[in-house]
């Protein structure tokens, strides 16, 4: 385990009784930062820290969405190998799944995005359908996970009609596409191409309508019970 490792989970007081539960995870944040080149040191007055914009989703959740929605977020610290697909598990099995949600959603940025594909592959496909409603992610560089399911095939196509996954320009996903409507087969979801090139430049771009798909996925089970 790293050190610290009871600060990479933050989660809503009340999370146990929230209908719906939003997991997010992500990659330590960035920095940008003017970097001494002689001695290492860095402006911290002028430095900035790229936090993932979950306020952000919690403001527009809390305003276009009747749900009560409770949040979990996971750093998922870097180099660290199977502890980062692991850890979600972790947290699903010890935790989510005691809960009283009959609604869960995730988010994903970075690699850590790939906790998220291991998990809906490893759990019994029944209790995964039951509950998790969508999985959007956002990807600059990072080598989209396909889906193999454990047991049920069916599961792949499950997860490209309940994701979206918002991959750079230039990913390797995209290599060799002659086709500007071709996407990557289904086993790694339904994938966007995103005009920009960098991870905070493909949240700018996507972030609404990544957003609006969770809207929509909350929504529409809301209206059908």
């Amino acid at each position: 385990m790293p050190p610290h490792a009871d600060e990479l989970v933050l989660a809503s007081p009340d999370i146990a009784d929230c209908p719906t539960v939003m997991v997010c995870v992500h990659d330590p944040p960035e920095v940008w930062a003017d970097v001494n080149a002689v001695s290492g040191t860095i402006e911290s007055g002028s430095s900035v820290i790229l936090e993932h914009p979950l306020a952000r989703i919690m403001a527009r959740m809390s305003a276009e969405s009747d749900e009560k929605i409770g949040y979990i977020d996971i750093c998922i610290p870097e180099g660290y190998g199977v502890f980062a697909q692991e850890l979600l598990l972790w947290v699903w099995d010890n935790y989510v799944s005691y809960f009283s949600a009959k609604k869960a959603l995730f988010v994903g940025y970075g690699d850590a995005h790939q906790a998220v594909v291991h998990l809906l592959a490893k759990r019994p496909a029944n209790e995964l359908r039951e509950v998790v409603r969508a999985s959007v992610a956002f990807v600059n560089a990072s080598p989209l996970k396909p889906l193999v399911p454990v047991m049920d095939e069916s599961m792949v196509d499950w997860y490209y009609q309940n994701s979206l996954i918002f991959a750079s320009r230039t990913n390797t996903c995209w290599a060799g596409a002659k086709d500007e409507d071709k996407r990557p087969r289904k086993k790694f979801g339904r994938v966007l191409k995103a005009a920009g090139d960098g991870l905070w430049e493909v949240i700018h771009e996507r972030f609404d309508e990544g957003v609006d798909f969770l809207l929509d996925s909350v929504g529409d089970f809301s209206d059908s019970e």
